[in-house]
């Protein structure tokens, strides 16, 4: 598609996504007084404006014809498209403050933050709301990791109603507790570190007690990830780990090694569940969808349920419900005929999925999967269209996509570990083609497990020679020197990158220029692109070359005809 041809990018929601997004990591660190005080301000502020446009134009009435002409096309050839955006994007931040400050109200009626300064022993009504995660402490001692939606308070004063998260440090016992279990538990209120999603810390001081199972959808979800467990058990230690967490994104049985491994070689997202394992699991149920012939809306009532049931699966991790938003406005799109766009379908999925739980807003998993996303739709594009002056226009794509979510994330990794690695990029392109016959593998042996678990078993091997694949590349470049490069740390080591990568990608889209100045020759003509065929003419010139014998002189050149002299005019 050339330049005349593809459409221009959809930023109008742009505004909205990141004034919402600042907005509620502002909030999420603030007081709910605070807060409803900033939507106020924003209101006024944004109902200012709107009355001074209006004014303004009718301030110009007495001017003449030719400056009131020259305003009018101002106004629709840039405040038209600008204001609108303007508009909604203060909209969009006086719904997440106000948002913000419900939610900030509604957790400090639950008094767990002042009986947590206090430290207080409290029994709780709580339901579990993520997979417990088992840790090792500094001073040895196992440790489980625990989240609970608190319902009920007792301090043995008196008992009230309340909706606040408490996060758990409990002993292994808390391990064998899944998601949606209702559970009573007694222990010691801590203060949470500010910002954070939990009101506070709590250290159970006996064994929960279970008051309800988790609900039917849930315990199915859990059946079958138990059953991929199983099936899973005996295969290769890679297998073990990789299958499970590219399927499902369990990661219990992940050695430390390779964990370590992957962080370093960014291949992390193998079993972080996001947007590449959804386009994945769509895109397979979409070609099965079109070969047994299904209309637009018989193929709808498939993909909806999948997804949400894929959901509920994998869990619904920071990463999962981006990609889950962005599919749903996509289906959403299509259920109305017209194709959503990536950056409006990603922006309107930032602004909803904040207002709904501004808490994301802090989550690095959440910022890296938008990172991620963003950084594909934005520069692979023009990325791809730029080393296509080097590379066939295929195989450019296929590099472009890795290296625009690498500059991305780069700056946000920086913040959670002070390294930089030079070979995430060539490992990404080297791992990512087993990620899609692991996954689809993988979440067909999920599925298959709790009725043939000896065919389950089959496909859990296939998939697990996938996975060794990703686990090779990950152990391999993990040990090549430049796998890890320190770096400066903390915000200006983020800013840092940032602006080497937004030096590298200005250089790289003015390369001629920089070729130039260096006295480099440049290989092809402004217009050109090398192609497979141009690629295949060379390579089979190359081989010639080196398998000419030494004494057999070349061919002569061809001679060169003079042009014939056209005839003369009658």
């Amino acid at each position: 598609m050339n330049a005349a041809r593809r459409p221009p990018l959809d930023l109008r929601l742009a505004p909205a996504a990141l004034g919402v997004w600042l907005a509620c990591w502002w909030a999420c660190g603030s007081d709910a007084r605070d807060v409803a005080t900033a939507a106020a301000g924003v209101l006024v502020v944004g109902a200012g404006a709107a009355l001074a446009v209006p004014c303004a134009a009718a301030a110009l009435d007495g001017w003449g014809s030719r400056r009131r002409a020259a305003w009018r096309g101002a106004r629709r050839g840039s405040a038209g498209p600008v204001a609108p955006a303007v508009a909604l994007a203060l909209g969009a931040v006086v719904v997440a403050l106000t948002a913000c400050a419900v939610q900030l109200a509604v957790r400090d009626r639950s008094g767990l933050a002042v009986r947590a300064a206090e430290g207080r022993v409290v029994t709780l009504d709580a339901t579990v709301r993520d997979d417990p995660t088992p840790l090792r402490s500094a001073w040895g001692q196992d440790v489980v990791l625990g989240a609970l939606d608190v319902t009920a308070v007792d301090d043995g004063a008196r008992a009230w109603r309340a909706a606040a998260p408490v996060l758990v440090r409990g002993d292994p016992a808390w391990s064998a507790l899944a998601v949606g279990t209702r559970v009573t538990v007694t222990g010691r209120l801590g203060p949470a570190d500010p910002g954070e999603r939990d009101v506070a810390v709590l250290v159970p001081v006996r064994a929960p007690v279970v008051r309800a199972s988790p609900p039917d959808p849930v315990a199915a979800a859990d059946a079958l990830r138990s059953g991929l467990m199983a099936v899973t058990d005996d295969l290769s230690p890679q297998a073990r780990a990789l299958v499970p967490g590219v399927a499902v994104g369990d990661v219990t049985r992940l050695s430390d090694d390779l964990d370590a491994a992957m962080r370093t070689v960014g291949l992390t997202h193998v079993t972080a569940v996001s947007g590449g394992h959804f386009a994945i699991v769509v895109a397979t149920l979409s070609g099965l969808c079109a070969l047994l012939g299904l209309g637009r809306w018989p193929r709808l009532a498939v993909l909806a349920p999948a997804t949400a049931g894929f959901v509920l699966l994998v869990r619904p991790d920071p990463s999962v419900v981006r990609s889950a938003a962005m599919c749903a406005v996509t289906l959403a799109g299509a259920a109305l005929g017209r194709p959503a766009r990536a950056v409006p379908a990603l922006a309107a999925s930032v602004v909803v999925l904040l207002v709904a739980d501004p808490w994301l807003a802090r989550a690095f998993g959440f910022v890296l999967s938008v990172a991620a996303t963003a950084g594909i739709v934005l520069l692979a594009g023009p990325l791809a269209r730029r080393l296509s002056s080097w590379l066939p226009r295929s195989l450019a794509l296929v590099v472009a996509v890795p290296v625009a979510a690498q500059a991305a994330c780069g700056p946000v990794l920086v913040l959670l570990s002070p390294a930089v690695s030079l070979w995430a990029v060539p490992a990404n392109l080297v791992a990512d083609p087993a990620l899609a016959p692991a996954t689809v593998l993988g979440v067909l042996a999920t599925l298959v497990a709790p009725v043939w678990p000896s065919g389950a078993h089959v496909l859990a091997w296939c998939a697990g020679c996938a996975t060794w694949w990703i686990a090779r590349v990950a152990t391999t470049a993990a040990g090549l020197p430049g796998a890890s490069v320190p770096w400066v740390g903390g915000p200006a080591g983020a800013v840092l990158l940032g602006v080497a990568t937004t030096a590298a990608g200005v250089a790289l889209w003015n390369w001629r220029a920089v070729a130039g100045a260096a006295g480099l020759r440049v290989p092809w003509a402004p217009g050109a692109r090398p192609s497979l065929t141009g690629w295949s003419w060379a390579a089979r010139g190359t081989l010639r070359a080196c398998l000419q014998r030494p004494d057999r002189p070349a061919a002569p050149p061809a001679p060169v005809l003079p042009a014939r002299a056209s005839p003369p005019p009658s």
